[in-house]
């Protein structure tokens, strides 16, 4: 019994990890609008993206591909979309991010590399 349940807890978490959500980060640098969206819900900060989206004749079919957003301790937004196109295409169109902030802008994601052994010459 208890085996069945965790295999079923496992397939679950599965499923969660086989949902591709592309995920970037909107820095706010603006003291003044981290506080005036940290009173808002994840909700409330999602259809704010939402109504900027639909006030650009560029970004209305943009606008349906945003699943989740959420704000982060330190004041950055999250942004959850339903596919890689509209995350690109999200982060080509940058002049709905004004919304969220006078002085918001679109991370690039980077990673650092550590390479060990390789020759230096």
């Amino acid at each position: 019994m208890i085996w069945n349940r965790k295999r079923r807890e496992l397939e679950d978490s599965q499923s969660c990890k086989d949902e591709k959500w592309e995920v970037y980060n909107i820095k706010l640098r603006d003291s003044h609008s981290i506080q005036i969206l940290r009173r808002l819900s994840e909700k409330d900060i999602k259809e704010r993206i939402t109504r900027a989206l639909n006030q650009n004749e560029n970004t209305i079919a943009l606008a349906n591909h945003v699943t989740a957003a959420k704000q982060l301790k330190s004041g950055d937004i999250i942004v959850h979309t339903s596919s890689a196109e509209a995350a690109e295409k999200l982060k080509g169109r940058k002049e709905w991010v004004a919304t969220l902030g006078s002085k918001a802008e679109v991370m690039i994601q980077t990673y650092s590399v550590l390479v060990h052994g390789a020759p230096i010459n």
